[in-house]
């Protein structure tokens, strides 16, 4: 309790030194925004961050409505879609983060987290792309957590898309986490494995291609195909997953609707189908989130090894540099030794824009393990980026 109470110090003696928020690492220094316009907290983003990267790491392109009623849109300082000189400002960033935990009946650890090096931003009216090098500091060794090109048709409200390389899911990447991963926590069904042995979760990285059909003035539809990068022997399966967004009536708010259907090869003739659907609602200054994720054995000769499980994310902007947030997770799944183990319990957290390249978060998570102590752990994270 004692190790908790000074975390909480920590934070408060934080907020003493408020500063406002400024414009953030490269998005932010190339398009002239603030880094609130894209994210409600890093990594999580608004609807605005999300079209951005549906437009292939594009602003929103000039309104070509007219009349009284017609939006208006800030004109770009420079064609919208053009190359700008490759240099640190306009297309790299550098992100790393770290941690102080503290967790019921163990010592005050601190996580050294890792850094990230991005390269990412449009070439030309068409194409765009993204890198990411992640750097372990601790463990040591890079990663390419991520690598993708992407081409668009055209630069209007209506346009086709086509993204391949190595990536996450859209509605995975950009709503539940993603590098930089604070080492805070994510939902317990987006990191657990089933007891299968492949090490796949629904947030390892895939070699994909999808398409797209984008009409930003109601919504847009992804479809894509792709096999798990696994550190493991198992056979790669071609999995399929789509997205669809639509905004909803006049005010513009967005639902976002994501499916995901896969399977696992394991042992001899032994296969494990996994399904997940995921549903966003995006408002001006709030989010609600709601993931669902079932795997089931094909074939059983032994134990079987099915798991399922959901949790619900409530996200709100207390201001301009301050959000709150909270999410209850439950996860379920049949072990090798023929039993079964749950995984439940409330997270909460306040994430708060110190200042323009450095945010900080304070999250509380109880988590109960069946058979086990009920878990509590207090963690104050740091991310930073220039």
């Amino acid at each position: 309790m004692k190790r908790m109470s000074c975390l909480m110090v920590l934070f408060i003696l934080s907020l003493a030194a408020f500063m406002p928020a400024n414009a953030l690492p490269a998005f932010a220094r190339r398009e002239g925004v603030s880094c609130q316009m894209c994210h409600f907290r890093v990594p999580e983003i608004a609807e605005d961050g999300r079209a951005y990267l549906l437009r292939g790491l594009r602003e929103v392109p000039p309104s070509t409505t007219t009349g009284a009623e017609a939006p208006t849109v800030p004109a770009p300082a420079l064609p919208l879609g053009m190359p700008l000189e490759i240099n640190w400002a306009n297309y790299m960033t550098v992100m790393g983060d770290s941690a102080v935990i503290a967790a019921k009946g163990e010592q005050l650890a601190f996580d050294a987290g890792g850094v990230d090096l991005w390269a990412a931003g449009p070439l030309d009216p068409h194409w765009s792309v993204s890198v990411d090098a992640a750097f372990d500091t601790e463990g040591g060794g890079v990663d390419i957590e991520q690598a993708y090109g992407q081409y668009i048709t055209k630069w209007s409200n209506q346009f086709g898309s086509l993204r391949f390389g190595q990536s996450l899911p859209f509605a995975i990447l950009v709503n539940q986490g993603g590098p930089v991963l604070m080492p805070l926590s994510a939902p317990v069904i987006l990191e657990a494995e089933a007891d299968t042995g492949t090490g796949w979760t629904p947030t390892t990285p895939l070699r994909t291609v999808e398409v797209g059909a984008v009409n930003l003035s109601r919504g847009d539809v992804y479809l894509g195909v792709a096999q798990p990068h696994l550190d493991t022997d198992a056979e790669p399966h071609t999995d399929i997953y789509a997205t669809a967004d639509y905004l909803i009536g006049q005010t513009n708010d967005l639902i976002t609707l994501y499916g995901y259907f896969g399977k696992a090869s394991l042992e001899e003739e032994e296969s494990f189908h996994r399904i997940g659907a995921f549903v966003n609602l995006y408002f001006t200054d709030s989010k609600a989130v709601l993931g669902y994720l079932r795997g089931s054995d094909d074939t059983v000769e032994g134990p079987a090894l099915d798991n399922s499980g959901y949790f619900l994310l409530l996200e709100h902007l207390l201001s301009e540099s301050l959000s709150a947030y909270a999410r209850y997770d439950h996860f379920q799944r049949d072990l090798f030794d023929d039993g079964t183990e749950s995984t439940n319990g409330p997270t909460m957290g306040i994430h708060w824009w110190a200042q323009s390249q450095v945010w900080v978060v304070t999250e509380a998570q109880f988590l109960h393990v069946m058979g086990e102590p009920a878990g509590q752990t207090l963690t104050l994270g740091v991310t930073w980026a220039f």
